[in-house]
């Protein structure tokens, strides 16, 4: 009878352990998203603007592998901006990533770029540092990503906690 007790309390040490483990890594995630977040603020609080043209864009495409091809692939843009500062021309990219495309039922001539070579944007950069430019949309991914996963590891963690106490 002591050993099956023993046994019970070693799991629910175990589970106590994991959960702790999850918790910090959710609350390390979200802390963060929280800097990534704050950092993107401060960056355009400080930022200077200035026109740029798109010069060009890169894609790189991946195809889906499935039984029955639908004709999506999945993508990334990567954008290619020049801009002048104080008479001295710099080169910027942007990262974009659209998703699969074309859609179902979508035409597969869909025009998915944000930009286009030629077309005049206005683009942030700091002073003093004005290499270090950020378009408009480019407010931190990372942010989201970083609130997603520690959100969805505190919320597992939540789970095991309460079904742990059952």
């Amino acid at each position: 009878m002591k050993q099956k007790k023993r046994a019970k309390q070693k799991l629910d040490r175990v589970q106590k352990i994991g959960i702790g483990i999850y918790m910090t890594i959710s609350l390390g995630a979200i802390l963060l998203g929280v800097w990534f977040h704050v950092d993107s603020e401060q960056f355009f609080d400080k930022a200077l603007s200035v026109t740029a043209t798109m010069v060009d864009y890169e894609i790189k495409q991946k195809h889906f592998d499935s039984d029955r091809d639908l004709g999506e692939y999945d993508f990334t843009i990567t954008y290619i901006y020049q801009y002048e500062v104080a008479g001295r021309e710099y080169e910027g990219r942007y990262g974009y990533d659209p998703g699969s495309r074309p859609p179902l039922g979508m035409d597969k001539d869909y025009d998915f770029h944000q930009y286009h070579p030629g077309e005049q944007v206005e683009v942030f950069y700091l002073p003093g540092h004005p290499e270090d430019a950020r378009l408009p949309g480019q407010v931190s991914g990372r942010s989201i990503v970083c609130f997603i996963i520690g959100g969805m590891l505190l919320i597992w963690a939540l789970l095991i906690l309460y079904r742990a106490r059952k």
